[in-house]
């Protein structure tokens, strides 16, 4: 059995709890202000979503501080569509190496030929759970939709309201009244 590689342990908090080397690669990626705004503007798609949704409902403290950090490693290792066309053009080009799946998953051949060696009985049942696992998933992702869609209806809601009672305000002090009653 391998030995565990070694946690992080230095002094940054948005590091604490991945390994040495991994922490060691985020650290050579662009950085990403560690702000909600500036994370969820690196991040697309439905994974922004997941992210607003985690990072406005975790309470302030310890939950929220963990939700900050695993999101700003996403987004510190999330690419934009401009750099992976230009990470697809750097191998195109021979500026980077592109490397064969072999190389790159040791092994991966002979696992997929044992794989379909196995019964198909065997197959077809693992096609069936991976089929409810990614219905499962499927069902997940709709729910946190809905979650985020509620809470951005939410938001409108109030901002409406905040905007009535501010043209309300302005109106009465437009006319001499005193001004709303908060």
């Amino acid at each position: 059995m391998t030995e565990p590689e070694p946690l992080y342990d230095g002094p940054d908090p948005f590091l604490q709890g991945v390994t040495a080397k991994w922490a060691a690669y985020l650290e050579t990626l662009p950085d990403v202000p560690r702000t909600i705004d500036a994370i969820l503007a690196r991040i697309d798609g439905q994974l922004k979503a997941k992210a607003w949704l985690q990072l406005h409902t975790a309470e302030h403290g310890p939950a929220l501080d963990k939700a900050m950090a695993a999101w700003w490693r996403v987004a510190r290792q999330w690419k934009s569509p401009e750099e992976l066309l230009q990470i697809v053009a750097d191998i195109e080009s021979g500026k980077t190496r592109a490397v064969s799946a072999e190389e790159a998953f040791p092994g991966f051949e002979a696992r997929q030929a044992a794989l379909a060696a196995r019964p198909q009985a065997e197959r077809d049942a693992d096609m069936q759970q991976a089929i409810d696992e990614q219905t499962r998933i499927h069902d997940e992702r709709n729910t946190q939709s809905q979650a985020y869609l509620a809470a951005l209806h939410q938001l409108i809601a109030d901002e409406h309201r905040y905007l009535a009672v501010q043209h309300a305000d302005r109106r009465k002090r437009a006319l001499g009244e005193p001004p709303y009653d908060r």
